[in-house]
């Protein structure tokens, strides 16, 4: 991929946070409203079962009470049927048959019953059984059924109130099969307050008919008696009865059928043994949808008012300030330069995240300049180090002693001290090395022993070797040891003024390698030793010249600060400063 090409990649961004924020928000609105949508179409389909059911109850309760004032006008007629003269007369005579004339009763039966619709016959009993009726061959009477207790308990439970029956319980029935409604009744006398006979009024199942017409309502209405037995209406709907619907009161049931819903009402009264059923359609009307609609509009005004808010609030408070955020941060990348930003936010995490943005960029350019100085501070080091091992000096002592063997000696020294010189300088230089093997660091300490030896003398110093090969490939900073040797010499072994010991010790120990260079001289007090081993790079006098702390800190930097170095010492009698390279940074000649 060419580096344009993944300049484009990194800096291709997908759509911002305020984008998302307000497709999130308008989303939402969309979920809303296909809720409202379902919950509406759900509102609306209950609201009209709830109005059809509330129709049906009002009508069904209006028919009923139409029947029961036209049952009261029927009560009221039997009323006046016993205070009627002949009949009257009929039920305080004897009841035998020359007593009482049947025709003269019938008519003042009919002087009554003829101002009254629906009337299909009237049956007057005299307590002696003898009795007087104007259905003479259209009805069928079961006296033996009225004689039985259990049928007369019925009438005389009421004291001279009125039963309604249907087909007198079985006591009456209609030649034609058609159902009739019998009002019975117990006829006391007027002065002795004894019961004298009975009166039964058996009504036409128009008188429902009538009742319902007078609502004028359009629904199919069905009457029933309480075995689901049909007395006038729509004859389809007995299909639908329920023994439950004979409880007193409104019922209804919602039905499903293949052109939609329907609602199956049914209503019943305690004193009247009919049940009224109706079979309706739902109709979902404009009304209604107007009627919920108008509650719902205030509603989806407020939650879109209030969507909208909160989507202009985060995209002011939060989404806006992160993408200024974003793009900041983003320039600083493009531009390859860490600075800082400076925004204006709002008081809230989003400042937060940007002045933790701030400090870090402001704590890596800090790192950064540290380790800027700390690489030239190394680099200074070596230089001086390597300054300090060419001063003239050193080359001029070295040279002096050579000539002073010249002229003590013959010529084989003469020859061994330059080729020892040379040896030194070879490893010294090291073709420009930062760093080598162990081995070649310990030949250059040889060979500068090996001088130091020859310009001060064999009585000056001895030196012990105790070297494990298993260690000498380790790469390390090139002269650490020969500025330590040096150290040993020159403030160890020389200012006390006798004949010392410079011991050179590497081995291997649990995989770490230890260096140590050891020395019989004057030895360090603790504070020196504190001293030295708290020098960082930033101590002036560890880079004002050569010396043992711009060696130690050059070690702890080679080996990123996790090399440990360790000063041991007693005043008068030894110094040993020993270097523990860990196995997690020992590097080899096979690691380059």
């Amino acid at each position: 991929m060419k580096p344009h090409a993944l300049e484009n990649a990194s800096t291709h961004s997908p759509h911002s946070l305020k984008q998302k924020t307000w497709q999130f928000f308008l989303m939402i609105l969309l979920f809303f409203l296909v809720i409202f949508s379902i919950s509406y179409g759900i509102i609306i389909r209950r609201v009209a079962v709830e109005n059809e059911i509330s129709e049906s109850e009002i009508a069904l309760s209006g028919i009923s009470r139409n029947l029961n004032v036209s049952l009261e006008r029927y009560k009221e007629m039997s009323r006046l049927i016993m205070l009627n003269a002949q009949v009257v007369d009929f039920l305080r005579g004897t009841g035998q048959a020359g007593d009482y004339n049947p025709s003269t009763v019938v008519d003042g039966i009919f002087s009554i019953t003829n101002i009254y619709n629906f009337v299909d016959s009237v049956y007057i009993y005299h307590d002696s059984g003898a009795y007087v009726s104007t259905g003479a061959g259209v009805m069928l009477i079961d006296e033996e059924l009225m004689d039985t207790p259990e049928w007369q308990m019925r009438i005389e439970a009421a004291k001279g109130g009125n039963v309604m029956m249907i087909n007198g319980d079985g006591a009456f029935a209609k030649k034609t099969g058609l159902p009739i409604i019998t009002m019975g009744r117990e006829v006391y006398d007027i002065d002795s307050q004894q019961p004298i006979g009975s009166l039964y009024v058996n009504l036409t199942p128009s008188v429902f008919s009538a009742a319902a017409r007078g609502m004028g309502d359009t629904r199919e209405i069905c009457f029933l008696d309480t075995e689901g037995n049909v007395l006038s209406g729509n004859t389809d709907l007995a299909v639908y009865y329920d023994p439950a619907f004979s409880q007193s009161g409104f019922s209804y049931q919602v039905i499903k059928s293949g052109t939609g819903r329907q609602i199956l009402s049914a209503y019943s009264r305690e004193d009247v043994p009919v049940v009224l059923v109706s079979l309706s359609s739902v109709s979902n009307t404009s009304a209604q949808y107007w009627e919920v609609l108008w509650i719902a509009i205030p509603m989806i005004v407020v939650m879109i008012l209030a969507i909208f808010a909160s989507g202009f609030f985060i995209s002011s408070n939060i989404a806006r300030p992160i993408d200024l955020l974003t793009e900041a941060i983003t320039k600083t990348r493009v531009e390859g330069e860490l600075k800082e930003t400076h925004l204006t936010l709002p008081n809230n995490e989003i400042r937060n995240l940007a002045d933790s943005y701030n400090s870090m960029i402001r704590h890596i350019n800090r790192l950064i300049d540290e380790l800027i100085e700390k690489e030239n501070s190394v680099r200074k080091a070596e230089m001086r180090t390597l300054q300090e091992q060419i001063k003239p000096h050193f080359l001029y002592n070295s040279l002096g002693t050579i000539s002073y063997l010249a002229h003590e000696s013959n010529a084989p020294k003469v020859h061994d001290a330059l080729e020892t010189l040379g040896s030194f300088y070879r490893n010294f230089l090291s073709k420009g090395s930062r760093e080598i093997p162990l081995r070649s660091e310990i030949m250059i300490v040889k060979d500068y022993l090996t001088l130091q030896q020859l310009r001060y003398g064999d009585d000056a110093f001895d030196v012990e070797y105790q070297i494990d090969e298993k260690v000498l490939d380790t790469l390390i900073p090139k002269l650490v040891l020969q500025p330590l040797v040096e150290n040993s010499i020159n403030h160890g072994v020389r200012l006390k003024g006798e004949k010392g010991i410079i011991r050179i010790r590497a081995f291997e120990q649990d995989g770490d390698v230890h260096v140590s260079v050891y020395d019989s001289g004057v030895g360090m007090s603790q504070s020196r030793i504190d001293d030295v081993l708290a020098a960082t790079h930033a101590d002036a006098d560890a880079l004002s010249g050569f010396g043992l702390k711009g060696t130690i800190e050059r070690i702890r930097y080679y080996f990123n600060y996790k090399a440990t170095i360790s000063i041991k010492s007693e005043m008068d009698e030894y110094t040993e400063i020993e270097i523990v390279i860990p196995k997690e940074t020992r590097r080899g000649l096979d690691d380059v």
